[in-house]
């Protein structure tokens, strides 16, 4: 197992791809994750790449504001980028399939989409060791309901939700060699050597907010009794929906716990999006009876986070334990914390570089949500999230 990453800013798609393919060589990968933005750009490079290597999984999604890689970030002044993590292990087995969700209910979805992935892996009836998925966003907690309810709670699930480029709606998944504005690109991995895994949120608790006493899905309506926007709006100190347009994403995030680890309350996080007459709608969905919690961050906690949750996932594996070179790894960032850290993207590259090794190979895509196990294994949902992935070769 070896791995190598390439990337451009070239804003032809088909040049971009050259360039790609030139860094990565003629021998063809057996997986490829790739990230780009703006949406319609990300779309052209993945099909051109896919023309390139027929055979190879490919998928991915489209990005916030370009990608940061081993080799730095990157995004023209236009906004467009592209970029491919590859994964050479001939002796691994990688499928992958998309399903668009204006076909069928979410769970039939999810059900066909596994099913096309592991047929496409040639390892159909197996559990796979992990998922990769990318999905546009909206219904990400229905999705991770349904793999547990065909897989069972044993399989990491780890991915982002494509992202669109500031000022810009447009956004995209890939996989099976076609794109979607409104679907899921699913992967199933079965690699020859071992994983290392973590999924982390930047921010702790401030303060306990109440309990929601009236949600639907995504829309808080009530807190307490009380119309969720006050409620929220008190606590906060400033008016949401002034929050929301001046992007303080590190002042409004709402906890729920969702379990201890070492006798401390572990969080999954979630962002407001919009303000609803007196609601607030969130990227993420609420229960009746859930206790809520403001949560806080600050730009140096953010900055710091990636180099701890590459750390964490290490820790995972044996050869991670013991100092061993990591293959590569793979990291989903959130696009908001992208935005709070925009001015210190230096400084994470430069963290993230230092805990792998300078030479390792990575990539980091910015998504609308971040998926990912807590707990032992417990896939959730999350906003201000990051995930990694290590990879150790078989024997290291």
């Amino acid at each position: 197992m070896h791995i190598k990453t390439a990337q451009s800013a070239i804003s032809e798609a088909n040049l971009a791809v050259a360039e790609i393919v030139a860094l990565l060589g003629d021998a063809a990968p057996d997986f490829i994750v790739v990230a780009g933005s703006p949406a319609n750009h990300f779309n052209d490079c993945a099909a051109a790449l896919q023309r390139r290597y027929p055979a190879v999984t490919i998928v991915g999604c489209s990005s916030f504001g370009g990608v940061l890689s081993d080799k730095g970030h990157c995004v023209a002044e236009s906004g467009t980028s592209f970029a491919a993590w590859a994964l050479y292990d001939q002796n691994g087995s990688y499928g992958v399939a998309l399903r668009s969700f204006e076909l069928d209910s979410t769970d039939t979805i999810v059900r066909q989409a596994l099913d096309d992935a592991l047929q496409s892996a040639r390892r159909s009836g197996e559990l796979p060791a992990l998922i990769w998925m990318h999905s546009t966003p909206g219904v990400e907690e229905r999705i991770l309901t349904a793999l547990e309810q065909e897989l069972g709670g044993a399989v990491p699930v780890i991915g982002g939700a494509a992202a669109p480029n500031l000022g810009d709606d447009a956004l995209s998944v890939f996989g099976a060699n076609q794109s979607s504005s409104s679907g899921l690109a699913l992967a199933v991995l079965f690699p020859s050597g071992r994983i290392g895994y973590s999924f982390h949120s930047g921010c702790a608790m401030d303060k306990p907010l109440g309990t929601v006493t009236k949600a639907d899905g995504r829309l808080v309506k009530e807190i307490d009794g009380r119309p969720a926007l006050q409620v929220y709006q008190h606590a906060v100190g400033i008016p949401i929906q002034q929050a929301i347009e001046q992007q303080c994403w590190t002042q409004i995030p709402i906890g729920r716990v969702i379990g201890e680890h070492q006798n401390m309350p572990v969080f999954s996080l979630a962002l407001p999006i919009q303000v609803v007459d007196q609601s607030i709608e969130f990227l993420a969905s609420f229960n009746q009876g859930e206790p809520i919690y403001l949560m806080r961050g600050t730009e140096q906690s953010l900055r710091g986070r990636s180099k701890r949750v590459l750390a964490s996932a290490k820790q995972m594996t044996p050869e991670g334990r013991l100092g061993g070179q990591a293959a590569g790894a793979l990291v989903v960032y959130c696009a908001c914390c992208k935005q709070v850290v925009a001015s210190d993207l230096d400084e994470v590259h430069r963290s993230m570089a230092g805990e792998l090794g300078a030479d390792t190979p990575f990539i980091t895509l910015f998504t609308y949500g971040e998926q990912g196990p807590l707990l032992e294994s417990k896939n959730i949902h999350g906003n201000l999230m990051i995930a990694a992935l290590v990879f150790y070769s078989a024997g290291d």
